[in-house]
């Protein structure tokens, strides 16, 4: 029984950490193709980084509700 508690521990441990991992990298990447597309408009402010950032978060974010909703878990 004890063994069993510690694995499941461990294995949601490490899917939270792989999300925060996937979480940070797609923003990472959300925000060089924002810059990337500000530099082309000729931004002075990274206005493109940012709501590209935003979107993207609002989207994961979306997504964690989703995957954590009552109906999913099993």
């Amino acid at each position: 029984m004890q063994q069993r508690k510690l694995f499941r521990s461990s294995t949601i441990l490490a899917r939270y950490s792989g999300m925060a991992l996937e979480l940070f990298i797609f923003l990472m990447i959300l925000f060089y193709l924002g810059k990337k597309l500000d530099s082309l408009l000729s931004n002075k402010k990274p206005f493109l980084a940012i709501a590209a950032m935003v979107l993207g978060l609002t989207g994961y974010l979306y997504k964690v509700y989703r995957d954590s909703s009552i109906k999913n878990i099993k």
